[in-house]
Protein backbone atom coordinates (compact mmCIF):
# COMPACT_ATOMS: atom_id res chain seq x y z
CA UNK A 1 0.00 0.00 0.00
CA UNK A 2 2.67 2.74 -0.92
CA UNK A 3 0.61 5.31 -2.14
CA UNK A 4 -2.25 5.01 0.50
CA UNK A 5 0.79 5.53 3.19
CA UNK A 6 2.51 8.17 1.01
CA UNK A 7 -0.13 10.30 0.02
CA UNK A 8 -0.75 11.01 3.54
CA UNK A 9 2.76 11.62 4.35
CA UNK A 10 4.06 13.61 1.35
CA UNK A 11 3.23 17.00 2.06
CA UNK A 12 4.80 16.91 5.81
CA UNK A 13 8.06 14.84 5.35
CA UNK A 14 8.79 14.57 1.72
CA UNK A 15 11.76 17.43 2.24
CA UNK A 16 13.38 14.87 4.57
CA UNK A 17 12.91 11.22 2.64
CA UNK A 18 14.18 13.31 -0.75
CA UNK A 19 17.03 13.53 0.28
CA UNK A 20 17.50 9.75 0.78
CA UNK A 21 18.22 9.20 -3.01
CA UNK A 22 21.43 11.29 -2.02
CA UNK A 23 21.94 9.29 0.87
CA UNK A 24 21.50 12.35 2.65
CA UNK A 25 21.57 11.55 6.74
CA UNK A 26 17.86 12.93 8.10
CA UNK A 27 18.89 14.04 11.54
CA UNK A 28 16.38 16.49 12.09
CA UNK A 29 14.65 17.07 14.94
CA UNK A 30 11.25 16.84 14.89
CA UNK A 31 8.45 18.31 16.91
CA UNK A 32 6.11 15.20 18.99
CA UNK A 33 2.53 16.22 19.02
CA UNK A 34 -0.67 15.73 21.34
CA UNK A 35 1.44 14.01 24.11
CA UNK A 36 1.98 15.73 27.38
CA UNK A 37 4.15 13.07 28.88
CA UNK A 38 6.27 13.45 26.07
CA UNK A 39 10.04 14.89 25.38
CA UNK A 40 9.77 18.28 24.19
CA UNK A 41 11.49 16.68 20.72
CA UNK A 42 12.57 13.32 19.26
CA UNK A 43 14.91 12.50 16.69
CA UNK A 44 13.48 11.07 13.26
CA UNK A 45 16.02 9.70 11.07
CA UNK A 46 14.41 8.57 7.54
CA UNK A 47 15.76 4.69 8.30
CA UNK A 48 13.87 4.59 11.65
CA UNK A 49 10.48 4.83 9.42
CA UNK A 50 11.83 2.85 6.68
CA UNK A 51 12.75 -0.25 8.79
CA UNK A 52 9.52 -0.97 9.68
CA UNK A 53 8.61 -1.69 5.95
CA UNK A 54 11.82 -1.69 3.74
CA UNK A 55 10.44 -4.20 0.99
CA UNK A 56 7.10 -2.11 0.55
CA UNK A 57 9.26 1.44 0.60
CA UNK A 58 11.76 0.23 -1.56
CA UNK A 59 14.19 2.16 0.27
CA UNK A 60 15.64 4.53 -2.52
CA UNK A 61 12.65 4.24 -4.72
CA UNK A 62 10.12 5.74 -1.98
CA UNK A 63 11.22 9.34 -2.47
CA UNK A 64 9.82 9.25 -5.50
CA UNK A 65 6.86 7.77 -4.87
CA UNK A 66 6.06 10.61 -2.20
CA UNK A 67 7.14 13.10 -5.04
CA UNK A 68 4.67 11.53 -7.24
CA UNK A 69 1.68 11.52 -5.15
CA UNK A 70 2.05 14.56 -4.80
CA UNK A 71 0.59 15.00 -8.36
CA UNK A 72 -3.19 13.59 -7.69
CA UNK A 73 -3.67 12.47 -11.42
CA UNK A 74 -0.33 10.48 -11.65
CA UNK A 75 -1.23 8.88 -8.01
CA UNK A 76 -4.32 8.12 -8.84
CA UNK A 77 -4.31 6.17 -12.13
CA UNK A 78 -0.74 4.18 -10.95
CA UNK A 79 -1.92 3.31 -7.64
CA UNK A 80 -3.82 0.80 -9.11
CA UNK A 81 -1.68 -0.92 -11.33
CA UNK A 82 1.41 -0.91 -8.03
CA UNK A 83 -0.93 -2.44 -5.49
CA UNK A 84 -2.41 -5.01 -7.95
CA UNK A 85 0.72 -6.01 -9.51
CA UNK A 86 2.17 -6.06 -5.97
CA UNK A 87 0.42 -9.38 -5.44
CA UNK A 88 0.19 -10.54 -8.80
CA UNK A 89 2.71 -13.29 -10.55
CA UNK A 90 3.84 -11.21 -13.44
CA UNK A 91 7.38 -10.83 -14.73
CA UNK A 92 7.32 -7.04 -13.06
CA UNK A 93 5.76 -8.26 -9.47
CA UNK A 94 7.82 -11.32 -9.46
CA UNK A 95 11.47 -10.60 -10.54
CA UNK A 96 11.53 -6.37 -10.74
CA UNK A 97 10.33 -5.74 -7.47
CA UNK A 98 11.61 -8.54 -5.68
CA UNK A 99 15.01 -7.37 -7.07
CA UNK A 100 14.44 -4.33 -5.81
CA UNK A 101 13.67 -5.30 -2.45
CA UNK A 102 16.89 -7.07 -1.76
CA UNK A 103 18.94 -4.13 -2.81
CA UNK A 104 16.81 -1.93 -0.56
CA UNK A 105 17.00 -4.59 2.50
CA UNK A 106 21.21 -5.09 1.71
CA UNK A 107 21.22 -0.92 1.63
CA UNK A 108 19.10 -1.24 5.03
CA UNK A 109 21.56 -3.26 6.73
CA UNK A 110 24.39 -1.70 5.98
CA UNK A 111 23.17 2.49 6.54
CA UNK A 112 20.91 1.45 9.59
CA UNK A 113 23.73 0.55 11.77
CA UNK A 114 26.30 3.58 10.54
CA UNK A 115 23.57 6.00 11.22
CA UNK A 116 23.02 4.78 14.64
CA UNK A 117 26.44 4.64 15.69
CA UNK A 118 27.22 8.26 14.18
CA UNK A 119 23.96 9.48 16.03
CA UNK A 120 25.82 9.02 19.01
CA UNK A 121 28.89 11.18 18.10
CA UNK A 122 26.62 14.26 17.72
CA UNK A 123 27.23 16.57 20.75
CA UNK A 124 23.26 16.75 22.69
CA UNK A 125 22.12 19.81 22.50
CA UNK A 126 18.93 20.32 25.09
CA UNK A 127 16.11 22.80 23.94
CA UNK A 128 14.72 25.09 25.94
CA UNK A 129 11.00 24.31 27.50
CA UNK A 130 10.05 27.10 26.66
CA UNK A 131 9.99 26.91 22.66
CA UNK A 132 7.92 23.72 23.27
CA UNK A 133 5.09 23.30 21.17
CA UNK A 134 2.97 21.14 23.37
CA UNK A 135 3.32 23.46 26.19
CA UNK A 136 2.27 26.57 24.57
CA UNK A 137 -0.87 24.47 23.33
CA UNK A 138 -1.96 23.86 26.66
CA UNK A 139 -0.81 27.57 27.89
CA UNK A 140 -3.15 29.38 25.16
CA UNK A 141 -6.10 26.83 26.70
CA UNK A 142 -5.10 28.03 29.93
CA UNK A 143 -4.79 31.61 29.21
CA UNK A 144 -8.58 31.03 27.97
CA UNK A 145 -10.00 29.88 30.68
CA UNK A 146 -8.08 32.36 33.24
CA UNK A 147 -10.18 35.24 31.54
CA UNK A 148 -13.20 33.76 32.85
CA UNK A 149 -11.73 33.27 36.40
CA UNK A 150 -10.29 34.87 39.63
CA UNK A 151 -8.86 31.36 40.64
CA UNK A 152 -7.36 28.57 38.44
CA UNK A 153 -6.39 25.46 40.32
CA UNK A 154 -3.88 22.86 38.29
CA UNK A 155 -3.46 19.39 39.70
CA UNK A 156 0.49 17.73 39.25
CA UNK A 157 -0.12 14.21 37.54
CA UNK A 158 0.08 11.13 39.76
CA UNK A 159 3.22 8.97 40.07
CA UNK A 160 2.03 6.17 39.12
CA UNK A 161 4.65 4.38 36.61
CA UNK A 162 1.48 3.02 34.33
CA UNK A 163 1.96 4.62 30.83
CA UNK A 164 3.30 1.42 28.90
CA UNK A 165 1.07 0.09 26.38
CA UNK A 166 -0.58 -3.21 26.94
CA UNK A 167 -0.71 -2.32 30.97
CA UNK A 168 -2.54 -4.69 32.97
CA UNK A 169 -1.77 -3.57 36.22
CA UNK A 170 -5.47 -4.15 37.42
CA UNK A 171 -5.32 -7.53 36.22
CA UNK A 172 -2.41 -8.69 37.91
CA UNK A 173 -3.43 -6.91 41.30
CA UNK A 174 -6.88 -9.06 41.15
CA UNK A 175 -4.96 -12.15 40.46
CA UNK A 176 -2.70 -11.31 43.66
CA UNK A 177 -6.30 -11.08 45.85
CA UNK A 178 -7.40 -13.99 44.69
CA UNK A 179 -4.23 -16.10 45.42
CA UNK A 180 -3.49 -14.08 48.04
CA UNK A 181 -0.14 -12.88 46.80
CA UNK A 182 1.92 -10.77 49.09
CA UNK A 183 0.32 -7.07 47.79
CA UNK A 184 3.70 -4.98 48.69
CA UNK A 185 5.17 -6.62 45.75
CA UNK A 186 2.69 -4.19 43.81
CA UNK A 187 3.90 -0.94 44.60
CA UNK A 188 6.72 0.68 42.58
CA UNK A 189 10.06 1.89 43.52
CA UNK A 190 9.80 6.27 43.38
CA UNK A 191 12.78 8.27 42.09
CA UNK A 192 11.94 11.83 43.75
CA UNK A 193 14.50 13.87 41.64
CA UNK A 194 13.73 11.92 38.18
CA UNK A 195 9.91 12.53 39.08
CA UNK A 196 10.34 16.37 39.49
CA UNK A 197 13.03 16.79 36.85
CA UNK A 198 10.49 14.98 34.29
CA UNK A 199 9.11 16.67 30.99
CA UNK A 200 5.88 17.29 32.64
CA UNK A 201 7.13 19.28 35.84
CA UNK A 202 9.00 21.23 33.74
CA UNK A 203 6.21 22.22 31.34
CA UNK A 204 4.02 23.18 34.78
CA UNK A 205 7.22 25.06 35.83
CA UNK A 206 6.79 27.29 33.48
CA UNK A 207 3.23 27.84 33.27
CA UNK A 208 3.36 28.62 36.84
CA UNK A 209 5.79 31.17 36.23
CA UNK A 210 3.47 32.85 33.74
CA UNK A 211 0.21 32.32 35.30
CA UNK A 212 -0.48 34.81 38.00
CA UNK A 213 -3.90 33.38 39.07
CA UNK A 214 -2.70 29.58 39.07
CA UNK A 215 -2.45 27.48 41.92
CA UNK A 216 -0.59 23.65 42.01
CA UNK A 217 -2.47 20.98 43.82
CA UNK A 218 0.85 18.54 44.32
CA UNK A 219 -0.78 15.06 45.14
CA UNK A 220 2.17 13.23 44.63
CA UNK A 221 2.81 13.08 48.86
CA UNK A 222 -0.50 11.54 49.06
CA UNK A 223 0.67 8.08 47.26
CA UNK A 224 4.35 8.25 48.36
CA UNK A 225 6.41 6.68 50.76
CA UNK A 226 9.32 8.93 51.19
CA UNK A 227 10.94 6.70 53.90
CA UNK A 228 11.34 3.77 51.59
CA UNK A 229 10.88 5.73 48.60
CA UNK A 230 7.69 3.55 47.00
CA UNK A 231 4.92 4.30 45.06
CA UNK A 232 1.75 2.85 47.05
CA UNK A 233 -0.88 1.61 44.53
CA UNK A 234 -3.64 0.25 46.73
CA UNK A 235 -5.04 0.78 50.28
CA UNK A 236 -3.82 -1.55 53.04
CA UNK A 237 -6.45 -1.44 54.76
CA UNK A 238 -9.31 -1.93 52.29
CA UNK A 239 -6.77 -4.12 49.18
CA UNK A 240 -8.54 -1.73 46.81
CA UNK A 241 -6.26 -0.54 44.11
CA UNK A 242 -5.86 3.50 43.84
CA UNK A 243 -6.16 3.64 39.68
CA UNK A 244 -7.19 1.35 36.74
CA UNK A 245 -5.66 -0.18 33.89
CA UNK A 246 -6.01 3.23 31.92
CA UNK A 247 -3.94 5.05 34.61
CA UNK A 248 -7.09 6.78 35.78
CA UNK A 249 -7.69 7.12 39.83
CA UNK A 250 -10.28 4.82 41.05
CA UNK A 251 -12.93 5.30 43.45
CA UNK A 252 -10.63 4.67 46.20
CA UNK A 253 -7.70 6.62 44.96
CA UNK A 254 -9.91 9.95 44.92
CA UNK A 255 -10.77 9.57 48.20
CA UNK A 256 -6.49 9.23 49.39
CA UNK A 257 -6.71 12.95 47.85
CA UNK A 258 -9.59 14.82 49.16
CA UNK A 259 -8.23 16.39 51.64
CA UNK A 260 -5.10 17.64 49.64
CA UNK A 261 -8.00 18.96 47.61
CA UNK A 262 -9.27 20.70 50.37
CA UNK A 263 -6.70 22.39 51.66
CA UNK A 264 -4.57 23.47 49.00
CA UNK A 265 -8.13 25.11 47.63
CA UNK A 266 -8.87 26.75 50.76
CA UNK A 267 -5.29 27.90 51.11
CA UNK A 268 -5.81 29.28 47.26
CA UNK A 269 -9.19 31.23 47.92
CA UNK A 270 -7.27 33.37 50.92
CA UNK A 271 -4.35 34.09 49.18
CA UNK A 272 -5.34 37.74 47.41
Amino acid sequence: MPFIYTSIWAQRYFPFYFGAIFFYSNLELLQTEGDYFSDTTEKMPFLHTWSLGVEMQFYLVAPIFFYVSKIDSITISSSGFILTGAKSTTHWSHFRLGYIAKISYALYLVHFPVLRFIEYLVEYHEKEINGDKVMETYWEGIEKISEHTKKLFIQTHQPFGCLAKNNDFLNRFLDGLQKTKDLETFNQPFNKTDYYNSVVHQRLKVIMERCKKCHLIDITDAFVDSKRNLVLTYDPKTSLSYFDNQCHMTASGLKKIEKVFLLEIQAGLKEN
